[in-house]
């Protein structure tokens, strides 16, 4: 059998493994869950004139300590690989958990429920010490409460809730302060998949383009014009292996929060 025959084949196999691993990815146990353009922004080159169109996955960072102790506890860590032998207040503490890797696990992510409200309360408190802080209503409502090596369970844990399970990396955060002391916390820095692709038959669905619209952010009375992103929801689906694709796209009147 010559060389090209034996390539051919071995191209044929490869590409035939693909779909299958796509068919039983969108088979069975499928998640579902819509979300907006605070949770799948459009590219910031959008319109684009040719190529694919991606939306990039947005979520709340719970990288406060107090709050990420909440949801990723020293156990739970522990759990998932990282070595949490060393006291905070060690001397060892920095240099150690300095060096600790990052570790690949799935992770659950609730979409407008509790622990984004919980969220929302403690930014309010701080808004208005920083006036510059992002709209609530450009925030992401979708907010990182659980992680698991095994996706299964953790999927079983939260079916029927507004929740998706994704592969994300977790890092391991070290910081002391004069106020809090020193600290160790975990904390989601990207997702493995960190966009989606729009097929191409639901693009036109996308809003065509930005708004200018007038808001006013500062006390002074002052009303920079600001860039409002255009609105839309999407319907997201999540196979059994982990891969999102976009099931549906619903254009939304710009102001409609």
């Amino acid at each position: 059998m010559s060389r090209l025959v034996v390539a051919a084949l071995m191209l044929l196999l490869t590409v035939s493994g693909l779909f299958a691993a796509a068919a039983w990815n969108r088979g069975g146990d499928v998640q579902s869950i819509v979300l907006t353009e605070r949770e799948l922004a459009l590219p910031w080159s959008w319109p684009s004139p040719r190529g694919a169109v991606r939306l990039r996955f947005g979520w709340q960072s719970r990288a406060d300590p107090q709050d990420a102790k909440l949801w990723l506890t020293d156990q739970k860590l522990r759990e998932l690989g990282f070595a949490m032998e060393v006291l905070p207040g060690s001397p060892d503490a920095e240099r150690v958990y300095g060096r600790s890797l990052p570790r690949v696990a799935w992770v659950a992510f609730e979409q407008d429920g509790p622990a984004w409200r919980a969220l929302e309360q403690r930014l309010e408190m701080n808004e208005a010490a920083n006036r510059f802080q992002t709209r609530p209503d450009d925030r992401s409502r979708l907010v990182p409460i659980d992680a698991a090596l095994d996706l299964e369970p953790l999927r079983r844990r939260y079916q029927g809730q507004t929740v998706i399970v994704l592969p994300a990396i977790i890092q391991i955060r070290f910081r002391t302060t004069p106020k809090e002391g020193p600290s160790v916390w975990g904390d989601v820095t990207e997702l493995v998949t960190p966009e989606v692709t729009v097929p191409a038959a639901l693009r036109s669905r996308l809003p065509a383009e930005a708004r200018r619209t007038v808001t006013s952010l500062d006390p002074s009375g002052v009303t920079p014009t600001d860039l409002e992103p255009p609105r839309y929801r999407v319907e997201l689906r999540v196979g059994r292996l982990g891969a999102v694709w976009v099931e549906d796209i619903e254009p939304l009147p710009t102001g409609d929060r």
